[in-house]
């Protein structure tokens, strides 16, 4: 660790953070993985079902864990992104999706690995030349309560 002068600036370096920074972040988020099982599409709502395929620590038992606020958002904008492709009749993915804003409320844990939903509702979706802008809102809840609410905006391009 340095500290530069007496400006009280602190300078950390890679080594300097590792005690002090989550492991999460470093090993479990990368060893995380889940998958889709299925997508409901029906008019401006959409529904997705998601299976956690690895959590994080591996050795772990399923009831002690929770999705974390990154895999809600990989899953929200997971389903925008297929959401994005059926809507603009687009039967693979060729575009380059940028997510513009997103805001996250965790309401209550999500501890079920199975059968996690992520619900869509469209406030917008619009194509400009060759770009498709959305804004979705999404609840993502298990079967034990758990709650969490985003929005995002992006676009495909």
């Amino acid at each position: 660790m340095e500290i530069v002068g007496e400006s009280n600036i602190i300078h950390l370096k890679t080594n300097d953070v590792v005690n002090i920074s989550s492991d999460y972040i470093r090993e479990g988020r990368q060893y995380e993985s889940w998958q889709i099982n299925e997508v409901i599409i029906d008019n401006k709502t959409a529904i997705m079902d998601v299976s956690m395929s690895a959590i994080y620590p591996p050795e772990a038992s399923k009831e002690k864990f929770h999705l974390s606020i990154y895999l809600a958002e990989e899953m929200a904008s997971q389903l925008m992104i297929i959401y994005g492709h059926i809507w603009a009749k687009l039967t693979e993915k060729k575009k380059e999706v940028w997510m513009l804003e997103s805001h996250t409320k965790s309401i209550r844990a999500i501890t079920n690995t199975e059968h996690i939903k992520v619900t869509m509702d469209i406030q917008t979706m619009r194509k400009r030349r060759n770009t498709i802008f959305g804004i979705g809102h999404y609840r993502i809840t298990d079967n034990q309560g758990g709650l969490i609410e985003l929005q995002q905006k992006g676009i495909l391009s």
